[in-house]
């Protein structure tokens, strides 16, 4: 693959199904992972990554999801609820303070 015209002619053939990349259905290896994980943190593309990896884009996005490097599309994000508190900056009761507790908006210490 000398210039980007041969990744993208590759990419293409692989996701119509005209080529099969040559480690399609083999286990990933440690180095393989390492070198995976590597890649994605440096932030090269998943397409670029199949290729050097001779994978599929599928098979890199699967197992970066495994990894929980990547979430997967539609996800939801697990959060917790977090206790009303006073958003007010010069607030001197913060957590304990009564007002932002029974209206959910921000006292003025100065009012208190």
């Amino acid at each position: 693959m000398e210039n980007i015209y041969d990744c993208q002619q590759l990419t293409k053939a692989i996701r119509e199904g005209q080529v099969i990349p040559e480690r399609s259905r083999e286990y990933w290896g440690d180095d393989e992972q390492e070198k995976m994980t590597s890649l994605y943190n440096s932030g090269v593309g998943i397409s670029q990554i199949s290729l050097e990896l001779q994978r599929s884009e599928m098979a890199v996005i699967q197992r970066l999801i495994t990894e929980n490097l990547l979430t997967p599309p539609g996800a939801t994000r697990k959060r917790t609820a977090k206790p009303p508190h006073c958003l007010c900056v010069g607030c001197p009761m913060k957590q304990d303070c009564k007002r932002s507790k029974q209206t959910q908006e921000v006292c003025h210490a100065g009012n208190l």
